[in-house]
């Protein structure tokens, strides 16, 4: 694995982004948002079984982000 100095989730990388030109730069920066779609809530899409196959699998990502699933 490639060492990095910070982990940003998918959800945060645009603020973090900003942060980081900001410190560094001194200007704005921000990613346009591209590609949105309105889907149901993630949780409609699995039953019990899978909820449990995703959230084995994805445990240490889930963990180490502070998400919850299911």
């Amino acid at each position: 694995m490639t060492e990095a100095d910070e982990l940003y989730s998918a959800a945060a990388v645009n603020q973090a982004l900003d942060i980081m030109a900001q410190d560094r730069l001194g200007i704005s920066a921000r990613l346009p948002k591209r590609n949105y779609s309105h889907h149901k809530d993630y949780r409609d899409y699995y039953d019990a079984h899978t909820q449990k196959l995703v959230a084995d699998h994805f445990a240490e990502d889930i963990d180490l982000f502070g998400y919850t699933f299911g």
